[in-house]
């Protein structure tokens, strides 16, 4: 049986030491440390991700903004030089 990538053994093995190390009365308030300390670590997790995603948006709608701009500024550059330039053919 394999829990979290280890074998039986060293679960069994983990819990053994725990219970050495806090006692029979502490382990149930150690678990519950630590399956809120989990829980709040995912939570800050999925806002980071939140986060992230969030800003790649903006950059994708930035991006966007700035080819538009250059685009029109290039236009207008073509225009005015295409425009001013006599040819003597």
């Amino acid at each position: 049986m394999i829990f979290l990538f280890i074998s039986f053994e060293q679960s069994f093995f983990i819990l053994l030491v725990a219970l050495l190390i806090f006692g029979p009365k502490k382990i149930p308030e150690v678990a519950r440390s630590l399956g809120e300390g989990i829980r709040h670590l995912r939570n800050i997790t999925q806002e980071i991700k939140q986060q992230i995603w969030e800003a790649s948006e903006r950059g994708e709608d930035l991006k966007d903004k700035v080819e538009q701009e250059t685009k029109k500024i290039t236009k207008e550059i073509d225009e005015t030089f295409t425009g001013s330039v006599k040819r003597d053919d």
